[in-house]
Order: C-alpha cells, then structure tokens, then sequence
C-alpha cells in the first residue's frame, strides 16, 4: 500500500490514518488500524469478531469493511467521529459509490460532507495542491520495466489521470 509505505518510511503525513478497505475486512486489521493510528473502532473487539459479510435487502453483498465505514459515516454524522474522513482518487469507485454524493474533490483526495448541498469541489484546496508540484516529479517514467512492484507498474500511470482531473477542476 503506497501511502502507508509513504507514511511509514518517509514519515509523510503521520496524522493522517491510512486505512485499506479491504483488509478492513479482518478483525486483526481493524484493531492494529486502532491501536496503530488511535482509530476508534465503532464496535467492541467482542462485537467485530462476531461481524460477518451479509446481503441487504436489494441483494447487495455488505462487508465488514462497508460496516466498519458507514458505522465512522454515522459517527462523523452526529460529531462523534472528530476526524476528517477521506478517500484518496485512487480508491476503486466501487468503495465509494453508494456515498459519492456527500464526497468533496479536495486536491488528490475526497473529503466526506456530512450533508450533500456543499460537495462543489474547494478549489481553494486544489489550488494549493497544484501549486506545490515540482515539475521535476514528472520527469521519466513512473515506473522502469525493471521495476518489479506490481503496485507501481499497475496504478502510477494514472497519476497523470489525477492531476489533469485535478486542474480541469
């Protein structure tokens, strides 16, 4: 997982808490996001080990990881929750469609809103996050054909993707 890579080696960002959706989908990783990053988890460690992955009404398979989530949506909702929830652009849409109407295009992530009437992107943000590219990151490739990392051969080709979208906006 890049970022937390980034975070873990470089010390970038050390107040964010990465989270991966899907291994949220593990008890385990749910407690070490919790004890790592001092995440509160919405359900006791009795309750999480009990959760399982079942269909909805509509048929629609709901994971651990999306109970997890819309537990924190719900908490960030009533103020219980005081930190920012937030989804990189990268995220796979599918984590993120059923609630894309409360999420805010803010530089290269998607802040979550509690209500949908402000989710016109804050290009106050976007601004300063173009504003401090270097030119020089840009430069060669992303990845070399050498380069055995599964991670950067299949997803940095879409970072140009991203800040084009970035600045369109």
């Amino acid at each position: 997982y890049p970022a937390a890579a980034l975070q873990e080696v470089e010390g970038l960002r050390t107040d964010v808490a990465i989270v991966n959706r899907s291994l949220l989908n593990t008890a385990w990783y749910a407690r070490f996001i919790r004890d790592h990053y001092g995440l509160s988890l919405p359900f006791p460690d009795s309750q999480l080990d009990a959760l399982g992955a079942f269909k909805d009404q509509q048929g629609n398979l709901v994971t651990v990881s999306d109970q997890i989530l819309q537990a924190w949506l719900q908490q960030k909702a009533s103020g219980a929750f005081s930190r920012p929830i937030a989804f990189s652009v990268t995220v796979d849409s599918s984590f993120r469609n059923a609630i894309k109407d409360h999420l805010l295009r803010a530089g290269p992530f998607l802040l979550w809103q509690p209500s949908t009437a402000e989710t016109a992107p804050d290009t106050t943000m976007l601004r300063s996050n173009l504003a401090n590219i270097a030119p020089d990151d840009f430069a060669g490739p992303f990845a070399s054909a050498q380069d055995r990392s599964p991670v950067r051969q299949a997803f940095t080709n879409g970072i140009v993707t991203n800040v084009t979208a970035t600045a369109l906006t």
